[in-house]
């Protein structure tokens, strides 16, 4: 005698989808960290790279390069910024396209893949030059400095014979302490008038200051040389940094090694100890920043 096999009754199978549906809720936000987990390695990857290049670069100049040099690509009007510079060390070509998270095959380098999944990045850029101030990674160029102050820059690259004065850049002797001196790292990121977001390719930009603040909730009217982000900018930009690397920034230093950092530790401008890794001999220069409008 065959015998009757008795089938899952309506409520079995919606408990069984619903144990289903609970298990993946659980899953997806330790598959979503295990993803940026993986972008985040090689973002590390990248500025080691960077790190590298500036290594060979300096060997041979002696100096770092400049973060722009006018007219300096040959058979073109176009500038030469220190992407252009570093191409024979690191292979990489820049693409203006990076500020919207996308890259050539040959340009990768310069993209960072957490950086290039985040919503709404700013738009087309208009021009080589203009392209060339946004994107995934900054290069501290300027170190604490004060729009308003004609001194020597205390970065790495000097202001580039692109100017009536040119500044000279950074000589390899001139960094007190290499392991202390941040050389390029994940780009401040701040919020466009189109509800979108960018990142600076300009580290010694004082949004990195207004990143911190909005993290920690102070008055961003207070960050040195800021304009006031809106709530909703704040809460954009808040949502793009913990997108990001979960909230961390990959920095290479001068010395070639490669760290993962807190916001508060690479832009805290109230703590001493963060404004001496911006500056070539290793001393905070608190009396450069200024403070409100």
């Amino acid at each position: 005698m065959l015998s009757r096999r008795r089938a899952f009754t309506l409520v079995e199978l919606l408990v069984v989808i619903a144990v289903i549906a609970i298990l993946a809720m659980l899953l997806l936000p330790a598959l979503s960290r295990a993803k940026e987990r993986a972008w985040t390695t090689v973002c590390k990857s990248n500025c080691r790279q960077f790190a590298i290049a500036l290594g060979n670069y300096t060997s041979d100049f002696r100096a770092y390069p400049y973060y722009s040099v006018a007219y300096a690509i040959p058979g073109s009007q176009d500038n030469a910024y220190w992407q252009e510079l570093l191409r024979p060390y690191s292979g990489a070509t820049w693409d203006p396209e990076i500020s919207q998270g996308r890259a050539k095959f040959t340009s990768r380098l310069y993209l960072c893949p957490s950086y290039a999944r985040l919503p709404s990045l700013y738009g087309s850029p208009d021009s080589w030059d203009h392209g060339h101030h946004y994107g995934s990674y900054g290069y501290n160029w300027r170190g604490v400095w004060n729009s308003s102050l004609g001194e020597k820059y205390l970065g790495l690259g000097g202001a580039g014979p692109m100017i009536s004065s040119p500044l000279p850049p950074t000589r390899e002797n001139e960094i007190l302490k290499p392991s202390l001196m941040i050389a390029i790292a994940d780009g401040p990121i701040a919020p466009t008038v189109e509800e979108g977001v960018f990142g600076w390719s300009d580290l010694s930009r004082y949004e990195g200051f207004q990143d911190c603040a909005a993290e920690s909730g102070q008055d961003l009217g207070e960050v040195p040389e800021s304009r006031s982000w809106s709530k909703t900018e704040q809460r954009r930009v808040l949502a793009a940094i913990r997108q990001r690397h979960l909230g961390k920034w990959n920095v290479a230093y001068c010395d070639g090694h490669v760290q993962t950092q807190k916001t508060k530790e690479i832009f805290d401008y109230g703590n001493d100890e963060v404004l001496r890794l911006r500056n070539k001999d290793n001393l905070p220069h608190r009396e450069r920043l200024q403070l409100g409008p």
